[in-house]
């Protein structure tokens, strides 16, 4: 008889690669031969979260004099776009197309817990019965995101502190900090202590667990990387795109890559496909935009790319698991104590593919869409591999307990 096991991650937002990791870890626990579910836990309409939620309505409303000024850019872009392209007035949710093609994808991938749950404490009240639960991945361990609203503390739900300890197992969650506040310090460790599984998806993570907690944290990939190219391609969309292209995934507002983005497209001669939330980019780039793209879409949209130009995380992950020539930037505010660039050194620096990370005033290089992967595609390989033996061996562990296991002690804790 199937174990069954629950997720709990960051799947209920309009993210492109919180969407896919979800599918992508549900899927690989899956083929060890356990039935999965990912807990459908979503914290973000809280009465306690009103304030951010009034604060980010104000922050929209104050944008409608920008929208009025430029009516007439606005409204063409509107119609041109057919509705999927809207001033981001909404809260944190997409809206038009690209929501529909989000819903679609998660009503036909996920497999979501019988129960909804909206808070820590309702998750403590009444917890779903699993014989093996995980945490991760995505950034659930960084504090200024999966935050406990109006507290200086993370959200516990993200460390199964509803679960019994002794089925506890963390699979790549992220803290994406260079270092961790000390307001959140005592908490986290005592959290971190409780989990006898601890992994990372980035080495300075697991060096802030071991400098936490004095344990070893072992360092796996994301999700995303457990699945290969061929899986993927068995739900990637294919786009109606049939002439060479550059895909430019934009999530921040750096003039310099989007300067190398038009300049790789004159020295090719390829069309601009863009998925970007920022309009100034439909209007500066000139591109064939594809900012309704949902997760399938989005797939295909990569697999098919002469090149990627991107600063996010998953727009690399997923440029390297299809082969493609890439450029990965640094994204403006994206150093300090709230840094999330740490995650995109690591997987670089892990594969070998520092070369892709491009600096400001980086000239084009002479031969720019050539890369070669022989080497990253050995060391990825042999990831992969650790990765899913390190998540294997800690679903056997854990689920030998049965399903009414109470709390373990330190004997089980992860050596």
């Amino acid at each position: 008889m199937k174990k069954n096991v629950g997720i709990i991650t960051i799947h209920y937002v309009d993210n492109l690669g919180g969407a896919l990791l979800a599918f992508a870890l549900q899927e690989s626990v899956d083929r060890m031969g356990y039935n999965c579910y990912i807990i459908d836990y979503d914290p973000t309409l809280l009465p306690s979260r009103r304030s951010y939620l009034i604060n980010s309505i104000v922050r929209r409303i104050l944008r409608i004099p920008i929208y009025l000024r430029d009516f007439r850019y606005y409204f063409n872009l509107l119609v041109k776009s057919h509705g999927s392209v809207l001033p981001p007035m909404h809260m944190h949710r997409s809206v038009g197309l690209r929501k529909t093609r989000f819903d679609s994808f998660r009503w036909k991938y996920f497999k979501l817990s019988e129960h909804h749950y909206n808070s820590s404490e309702s998750l403590k009240k009444s917890s779903p019965q699993y014989d093996a639960y995980i945490c991760g991945s995505d950034q659930i361990w960084n504090p200024f995101i999966c935050k406990e609203p109006d507290q200086a503390r993370n959200d516990p739900a993200y460390f199964l502190t509803f679960a019994s300890e002794i089925k506890r197992i963390s699979y790549a969650p992220s803290i994406a900090l260079p270092s961790i506040p000390e307001k959140f310090r005592e908490e986290m460790t005592e959290m971190l202590q409780g989990i006898p599984y601890l992994s990372s998806r980035e080495k300075q993570g697991a060096e802030l667990i071991k400098e936490l907690t004095g344990r070893d944290a072992k360092v796996v990939v994301d999700p995303t990387l457990l699945l290969n190219s061929d899986q993927w391609n068995q739900i990637a969309t294919e786009p109606q795109i049939k002439s060479p292209y550059i895909l430019c995934y934009f999530l921040g507002d750096g003039q310099e890559y989007r300067n190398f983005a038009e300049q790789l497209n004159k020295k090719t001669g390829y069309r601009l496909i863009v998925i970007s939330q920022k309009l100034h980019d439909l209007e500066t780039l000139d591109p064939i935009n594809c900012s309704d793209a949902g997760p399938a879409e989005f797939l295909g949209l990569v697999k098919n790319a002469s090149c990627v130009c991107t600063d996010s995380y998953h727009g690399t992950i997923f440029s390297i698991n299809f082969k493609r020539p890439f450029y990965v930037f640094e994204r403006p505010g994206s150093f300090g104590t709230q840094s999330s660039a740490t995650r995109i050194y690591s997987i670089l620096d892990l594969l070998g593919l520092t070369s892709r990370l491009m600096k400001s005033d980086m000239p084009i290089p002479e031969t720019p869409l050539q890369i070669d992967y022989s080497e990253a595609e050995i060391l990825l390989q042999k990831e992969r591999a650790q990765s899913l033996h390190y998540l294997e061996d800690a679903l056997k562990e854990v689920t030998r307990y049965g399903i009414n296991a109470v709390s373990g002690t330190d004997e089980h804790s992860q050596k």
